[in-house]
């Protein structure tokens, strides 16, 4: 079966969108955890200069934060490129079904 040129536009753009997608999700969600890993550095630091009792290792503090924002971000990154797609699909073909129709023509 070959493929007519929509289809193949159609695969073009949806293998884009998927990287695009993956790639702009991930950033965003480092950009947003390495923010988080700043403010508890900071608010940890400020911390120990009051010298709170018990203050806590910032080290371990940052590395916790880091790995809570970022546990994850696989799978909600792939959810976001991957889930439009096909729902992409069905809009194209409901599209071409309409204009089929608007036209008077039947359908292959």
């Amino acid at each position: 079966m070959k493929l007519s040129a929509g289809q193949r536009i159609g695969i073009i753009l949806s293998a884009a969108w998927a990287i695009a997608a993956y790639v702009t999700v991930t950033k965003l969600e480092y950009d947003i955890a390495a923010h988080q890993v700043a403010l508890t550095h900071r608010l940890c630091m400020e911390a120990k200069a009051k010298a709170v009792i018990g203050s806590p290792d910032c080290a371990k503090e940052k590395e916790k934060t880091w790995h809570n924002w970022t546990d994850g971000t696989f799978f909600e990154a792939a959810a976001i490129a991957l889930l439009p797609i096909p729902f992409a699909w069905v809009f194209a073909d409901f599209v071409n079904w309409l204009v089929a129709l608007i036209k008077g023509r039947s359908r292959p």
